[in-house]
């Protein structure tokens, strides 16, 4: 069963790979929730969707692509009705914002990494 933390950091990582080519997904265990990406400091503190080159126009596809990877209804329904992110959003930031919705759904959290949706979008 993955943490919270890790499910919203994969969700995250995840969906910032469907916006930009300058992160790569290394290694992925959907089981344990781990990651491993290229650039290793990707989402480090300080990082910022615009230094990968991401711009304004293009956070609203992330937030939509983040909300489908979010198994909980009411998780990926609270992302969708966030007010739209700036580019210059810290990523660290967006994790923790996806951390805190998990943990105010407490009766829908049954560990699950990320959604089914998630591979079937990325696989088409």
């Amino acid at each position: 069963m993955a943490s919270v933390r890790q499910a919203a950091t994969v969700r995250v990582i995840y969906a910032l790979c469907s916006v930009t080519d300058f992160i790569k997904v290394r290694r992925f265990n959907r089981d344990e929730c781990t990651i491993e990406v290229e650039p290793p400091d990707a989402v480090a503190a300080g990082k910022q969707f615009s230094d990968y080159h991401i711009g304004d126009a293009q956070m609203q596809f992330f937030q939509d692509q983040l909300a489908k990877c979010c198994p909980e209804p009411d998780v990926s329904s609270a992302v969708r009705q966030w007010s739209m992110m700036r580019s210059a959003t810290e990523i660290q930031k967006v994790i923790s914002m996806v951390e805190t919705l998990i943990l105010g759904q407490p009766t829908t959290w049954h560990g699950r990494c990320i959604a089914d949706q998630a591979f079937r979008d990325r696989d088409s």
